[in-house]
């Protein structure tokens, strides 16, 4: 399975009172938390503190006090806060892409793309490529280069079976929604349809929690995915295509993927 940092995290941020650093500056010792004191805040500083604004805000959305819209707004928020110091050129190569993914979740796309694409220059693993890739995908069509971002995208789909988790999510659940309705509907769908592909032949350890959840959601998630594919298809009045999605659907419904 991926390393990819719980989802729940790029959604949600707590109450701002609740979530200033330790640091009342008056003759106290230099606080390890703070980018001012210490030169570069850890990206393990940073995820802590993002952590616990998510699951203060994700109480606050239990109790219907904010929307998740708002959640995602916050928490971009305070990435923003955490990183306003940062120097990003003392960065290590090896580091690049935790502080990447923090910029993205502060929404500072160009930063995040200069971060990531450093990442990918020689990744550690191949998780991290596959990861890497899926999420410099994203931030690409948000900076509307949609032909680079499916190009990194169909990337990861040659991917081992064993690392092929996160291709699907990070398809159609992070690109698919901000590359959708800029001109690349079709190449779109397509793309969606080849994750399928790749989900349909992951393979997991079914006796780990992580690897029977991921069994128990994946016809749902391929589901999912398949429709929009062709919502995109029959947008972008392409339905000759729909019976493409058709024959992936019936073959999502077969026994074998159903186990």
């Amino acid at each position: 399975m991926s390393n990819r940092w719980p989802i729940k995290w790029l959604r949600t941020g707590a109450p701002f009172g609740l979530l200033v650093l330790a640091g009342c500056h008056t003759g106290t010792p230099p606080d390890p938390n703070d980018p001012k004191d210490v030169g570069l805040m850890t990206a393990e500083t940073v995820r802590r503190n993002l952590l616990w604004a998510n699951e203060m805000l994700i109480e606050r959305e239990v109790r219907h006090e904010i929307s998740a819209s708002e959640s995602r707004q916050y928490i971009a928020l305070r990435a923003k806060e955490l990183i306003t110091d940062l120097d990003i050129t003392r960065i290590p190569q090896s580091a690049a892409w935790e502080y990447g993914e923090i910029f993205r979740t502060a929404e500072d796309w160009p930063t995040a793309e200069v971060l990531l694409k450093r990442a990918l220059i020689k990744p550690v693993n191949e998780d991290r490529r596959v990861n890497d890739s899926l999420r410099l995908a994203q931030v690409e069509a948000h900076l509307n280069h949609i032909p680079e971002a499916l190009r990194l995208a169909e990337s990861t789909f040659n991917t081992p079976d064993a690392q092929g988790a996160p291709v699907l999510y990070g398809v159609y659940l992070d690109l698919a929604p901000v590359a959708r309705g800029k001109g690349y509907d079709v190449p779109l769908g397509q793309l969606i349809l080849g994750a399928v592909a790749v989900e349909k032949r992951t393979t997991v350890d079914a006796k780990t929690q992580a690897g029977a959840a991921f069994i128990g959601a994946r016809r749902y998630h391929m589901f999912k995915a398949l429709k929009l594919a062709a919502e995109l298809f029959h947008g972008a009045g392409r339905d000759d295509l729909l019976p493409t999605v058709q024959k992936e659907w019936l073959a999502v419904n077969s026994p074998q993927v159903r186990a």
